[in-house]
């Protein structure tokens, strides 16, 4: 089940909350199934994001996760948690 911090809804045509929009962009990398815990800072940037899936991951869909990374000026982490793969996503330091 993916998950986020924020109850954001999509309109049609209307502007869509950054979060959605990182959560949406990583739909379209991992397989149904994962979870996402985003956390925007107080202008609605996201900030810090953990991402925990069983998916195995190939070349492919590492180089979507870094492309994703670069996106979204983020640092990424990637580790193993439990029987599964943890992505930590945080912001860089400039």
């Amino acid at each position: 089940m993916t998950t986020t911090t924020h109850a954001s809804t999509v309109f049609p045509g209307k502007a869509v909350a950054k979060d959605v929009q990182f959560l949406m962009d990583l739909e379209k990398i991992l397989k149904p199934g994962f979870g996402a815990r985003i956390y925007p800072d107080s202008t609605g940037n996201v900030v810090q994001a953990k991402v925990n899936t069983d998916q195995a991951l190939d070349q492919e869909s590492i180089k979507k996760l870094i492309a994703h990374t670069a996106k979204w000026n983020l640092n990424m982490v990637l580790s193993r948690s439990g029987a599964g793969l943890k992505v930590l996503f945080t912001k860089e330091n400039n």
